[in-house]
C-alpha cells in the first residue's frame, strides 16, 4: 500500500481465490485482526507466515487427496486448493527467506 505522496506503507496479500480463503479459514480461524468473510480480503503477509507450516501441511493433506478420492468433484476442488496453497507457500518462502534463516 502508497500513501497519496506515493510512500510505501506497507504490503498485503490479496485473497482472490475462493478456495484459498477456504483453506485460511481453516488454518486461521478466528485470528485476531483477520477478516476473511469479505469477498477479496486483504492479510498481512507477516501474519501469513505465522501460519507457514500448517498451511504446508493442509497443502500436502489435499495433494494427497487430490490423488486417492474417487469422487472427480471432490478430487478436483481437492487438487485446486493444493494448487493454490502452493502458490501462497511458494510466495512465502521467496518472501521470507532472510528472516527463515536468522
Amino acid at each position: 500500500m502508497f500513501d497519496v505522496a506515493s510512500r510505501y506503507l506497507s504490503t498485503l496479500v490479496d485473497i482472490k481465490s475462493k478456495q484459498l480463503r477456504e483453506c485460511l479459514k481453516d488454518v486461521m480461524g478466528d485470528a485476531k485482526g483477520i477478516n476473511l468473510i469479505s469477498e477479496k480480503p486483504q492479510i498481512d503477509p507477516n501474519m501469513l507466515f505465522l501460519y507457514l507450516e500448517e498451511l504446508r501441511g493442509m497443502q500436502e493433506r489435499h495433494e494427497v487427496q487430490s490423488k486417492i478420492l474417487e469422487n472427480k468433484k471432490e478430487k478436483k476442488a481437492a487438487k485446486l486448493k493444493s494448487q493454490h496453497l502452493k502458490l501462497l507457500i511458494d510466495y512465502l518462502d521467496e518472501d521470507f527467506a532472510e528472516t527463515k534463516k536468522a
